[in-house]
């Protein structure tokens, strides 16, 4: 007897349906989520007599580490009520010993497990950068899946932990992600560093420039970034918050912040406002020397003005060239300075390595392996010009001739 082509189709429906459901399996490792304890930052700071804990601590015990960590409730009822604070938002989980997996494991005990995925910062506090070698300390967050690239390194000026308690307003760990993401409103704030990049700058042994955190008045502030060493792997030195705004002129590529120009009075003539910043840098060699020069362009406006600005419109352009002078004099100080402060220290983390390495690849090979001491002799150029596309004089009652 034949089968009737209708009940093929059947049979056929049937075990194509067999086939998905055998192929869908489900997360295998799925957790509830009320089983879990939601990380958005860590800090890491050396063991001290002031802040170890002597029941807890070893003579080995070298580290300390802080995990931030959501509380999900009331995250939601603190949004909904202006009475809530930061503190009722999240609690830090402390915890001693000698290595940061085991500190993991230890911090399990005290609490939910917890979970990596959405840790947004990592603060390392000063004593233990200047003594621990950075790729050592971030080994389990390189290896470990759990933990995402993306997230950002900072430097403590003093603890790490102090810095993840100190907002009484706003989740620690979040601000810093917000005040970093600032970077276009400002050339004090140094481009934000993944973990990604820090990968990369470590396994290249180049030298690099995180940005340091620090707490005034009970406020969490940007001041200045960390340097690390290329060939140590350690925090040797810091940049104050004038010598990042000189490096973002230096490696450009940058828009948005504000340039005060003041007298020698120091008092303030008026604001420049970025609108951008392109740099280009290059590497020269005649023989055995090698020199940079560097080329930088900027256009922006004068967002704010305290001069005496009774001008009679004929002179309005020479007004707006003797603005641009003042702002390229002032871009010409911080550049220098800049200059003379990574020769001085023997760090180069403007990338000129980088550049002479593509430019001049044979000359490179000779240098690489003494490149800090090389490059704090090299002659650095530059040239400056600075366009002012937007000066207000139409709302002063002044008009281009």
């Amino acid at each position: 007897m034949a089968v009737r082509p209708s009940l093929i189709c059947k049979w056929k429906l049937l075990f194509s349906l067999l086939i998905v459901i055998s192929l869908i399996t489900g997360c295998w490792d799925s957790q509830k989520i009320e089983d879990l304890t939601f990380a958005v930052g860590v800090g890491f700071d050396l063991v001290t007599e002031e802040n170890s804990d002597q029941s807890v601590a070893t003579a080995s015990s070298k580290l300390k580490v802080t995990y931030q960590n959501l509380i999900p409730t009331q995250t939601m009822s603190s949004s909904s009520s202006s009475a809530s604070t930061a503190s009722e938002s999240y609690h830090n989980i402390t915890a001693i010993g000698d290595s940061v997996h085991e500190l993991t494991r230890r911090v399990s005990i005290l609490t939910k497990p917890i979970s990596g995925e959405h840790v947004k910062v990592i603060v390392i506090g000063r004593k233990l950068a200047e003594k621990i070698e950075l790729e050592t300390l971030l080994n389990l967050f390189f290896r470990d899946e759990e933990f995402r690239e993306s997230c950002l390194i900072f430097i403590a000026r003093e603890e790490a932990a102090r810095i993840l308690s100190s907002s009484k307003i706003d989740i620690p760990s979040l601000l810093i992600k917000s005040i970093s993401d600032n970077q276009y409103r400002s050339t004090k704030i140094l481009p934000t560093f993944t973990l990604q990049k820090a990968i990369s700058k470590l396994q290249s042994n180049s030298s690099f420039i995180l940005q340091t955190v620090d707490v005034q008045e009970g406020n969490i502030i940007f001041s200045g970034g960390g340097i690390i060493d290329g060939k140590t792997h350690r925090l040797t030195n810091f940049f104050s918050p004038n010598e990042v705004q000189g490096l973002a002129w230096i490696t450009g590529h940058k828009e948005g912040g504000l340039l005060t120009i003041r007298n020698q009075r120091k008092e303030t003539l008026f604001i420049y406002e970025i609108a951008r910043i392109k740099s280009n840098m290059v590497a020269r060699v005649q023989g055995e020397q090698i020199s940079f020069h560097i080329r930088v362009r900027s256009t922006g406006r004068i967002s704010e003005d305290w001069r005496n600005l009774k001008t009679d419109p004929k002179h309005t352009k020479q007004l707006v060239h003797q603005s641009e002078a003042q702002v390229t004099a002032e871009v010409k100080t911080y550049l220098q300075n800049t200059i003379n402060t990574m020769q001085r220290y023997k760090e180069d983390v403007a990338n000129f390595d980088t550049t002479l390495r593509i430019q001049h690849p044979h000359i490179w090979h000779k240098v690489k392996g003494d490149w800090n001491r090389v490059f704090s002799t090299i002659p650095i150029t530059y040239d400056v010009r600075i366009q002012i596309e937007d000066y207000g004089l139409e709302n002063m009652g002044l008009s281009q001739d």
